[in-house]
């Protein structure tokens, strides 16, 4: 199991080293990524962020126009591209569920103690009739625990990708790298009652 603690942090779009621990892989590079060449040119290590990593929260961010600290997870592969990939959204979902419950959240960050928390998923592919129940499913529970959970299906942009995450990919992905509310896509979902 996950120590929400252990999670390290992307805040507000910047990098952060992980932690480095001798436990279970918590905190280890991902291997053979520009992760690994940013750790070798400046003595830090990076994790890949998306729904495959549930170690890291992928980015933490104030929303100015609804008050709430989101802590956003992103998910850039088409639904259906890897077997267990439910299972991989779940795993992450219970690792950011624990961080914001645990208190973990508040004590890395005290400035967000007194604002509501929403769990924001944007995918690149509106969820089918096989993701759409599970969604529902983790809305329902956050919202039973005080917490929101949204999902909007948005185009794939570089803002998805941490700076060292970018080499050798150039061209590989398009679009915008602007912030919340930019790139394609449908209104925002969450369950609504």
């Amino acid at each position: 199991m996950i120590s929400a603690m252990s999670l390290p942090i992307v805040d507000d779009g910047r990098k952060k080293p992980t932690e480095r621990s001798s436990g279970a892989g918590t905190g280890d590079a991902v291997e053979g990524t520009a992760a690994d060449a940013a750790a070798e040119t400046t003595g830090e290590t990076y994790e890949r962020r998306g729904v495959a990593n549930p170690r890291i929260v992928d980015l933490i961010a104030p929303d100015r126009e609804t008050g709430e600290v989101v802590l956003k997870i992103f998910e850039p592969r088409p639904w259906g591209a890897v077997d267990g990939q439910l299972h991989q959204l779940e795993d992450k979902l219970n690792a950011y569920f624990n961080y914001i419950l645990d208190g973990f959240l508040v004590q890395q960050y005290p400035r967000y103690r007194d604002l509501p928390v929403r769990v924001h998923l944007e995918c690149v592919e509106e969820p089918g009739d096989g993701e759409t129940p599970f969604l529902v499913a983790a809305s329902r529970f956050a919202e039973a625990h005080g917490l929101r959970f949204t999902w909007k299906q948005v185009e794939h942009t570089t803002a998805w990708r941490a700076p060292w995450e970018e080499e050798g990919e150039k061209g590989k992905r398009g679009g915008d790298a602007g912030g919340e509310g930019r790139g394609g896509g449908v209104a925002e979902k969450g369950d609504g009652g």
